[in-house]
């Protein structure tokens, strides 16, 4: 889902946060993203749904619907404006409440960057206080 990704991942992984980027443009997920949305919508919320739906569904079946809404964060950038970008969330989310996932958080660059910032500054504590 872009290089921004990846650096997010190793930033997560530095702290001891399991992540990973989710696959991008698999032919799962060109079957999902027909399977949720069924009108001829902007190609990127067709990939982007289809992609999260695609990787979330296949987990779901290795280790339950009940580990996912338990263990599982999505980071999702947003935007205002007119695009759709700034929907992509809000449609995720009436996807996963449809196939039971509604206990999985959507979290926003703002909230990345924050949760990012409070654990540098709790680790920097720690390694004072040695």
């Amino acid at each position: 889902m872009g290089e921004a990704s990846n650096l997010g991942v190793s930033i997560l992984r530095h702290y001891g946060i399991e992540s990973k980027v989710i696959p991008s443009a698999t032919p799962k997920s060109k079957e999902y993203s027909d399977r949720f949305l069924t009108t001829e919508v902007c190609f990127p919320l067709r990939g982007v749904v289809g992609d999260v739906m695609a990787e979330l569904e296949e987990m779901a079946k290795e280790k339950g619907k009940k580990w996912i809404n338990e263990n599982i964060v999505l980071f999702l950038p947003t935007t205002a404006g007119p695009c759709r970008f700034g929907k992509y969330g809000e449609v995720i989310k009436i996807f996963l409440r449809q196939e039971g996932m509604e206990g999985i958080y959507l979290i926003s660059l703002l909230q990345m960057l924050a949760i990012l910032i409070s654990l540098y500054q709790n680790n920097s504590r720690h390694l004072l206080q040695k």
